[in-house]
């Protein structure tokens, strides 16, 4: 495989897809005032949106609560930590061990900063614990993939 395949298909596994998977959470069991619906109408998509929502309510019932409310933000800092691995994976290690380090921060810092009511929104110690366990298990596949931090 070409070190560009490689690298397009560890973003695909990596990054993308558990950004759409968290997307597609919140698309299907949120509420519609959240921000991603207005995107969808921006783009044309919400009877499409509309129609699919209709079918999710039988699968909403097979799922428990955490994977609705809080899944997003593991899949959310998973990916976030990942893309940051990979931009920076042929930097110096200490230059992508900053980066990497700050994008571990970000989503367990954001649901702290609700706490403490810096960041508008409700604390939730299941995301928070959610966001932890998306960055460490980043941390342990980049581990497997290569040696990125020093």
């Amino acid at each position: 495989m070409t070190k560009c395949h490689s690298g397009l298909k560890s973003t695909f596994v990596h990054v993308l897809l558990p950004l759409l998977l968290g997307g597609a959470i919140y698309l299907l069991f949120r509420p519609s005032s959240l921000l991603m619906f207005s995107w969808c109408q921006k783009l044309g998509l919400t009877p499409a949106l509309l129609a699919v929502r209709n079918l999710s309510p039988a699968l909403r019932s097979l799922l428990p609560e955490w994977v609705i409310m809080s899944a997003p933000a593991a899949l959310w800092s998973y990916a976030a930590v990942s893309w940051t691995a990979l931009v920076w994976s042929g930097a110096p290690c200490t230059e992508a061990t900053f980066w990497i380090v700050l994008a571990c921060a970000i989503g367990p810092m954001s649901e702290l900063g609700q706490r403490v009511g810096w960041i508008s929104g409700t604390f939730d110690p299941a995301d928070l614990a959610l966001y932890l366990v998306g960055v460490l298990l980043a941390l342990t596949g980049m581990s497997y993939r290569r040696n990125i931090l020093c």
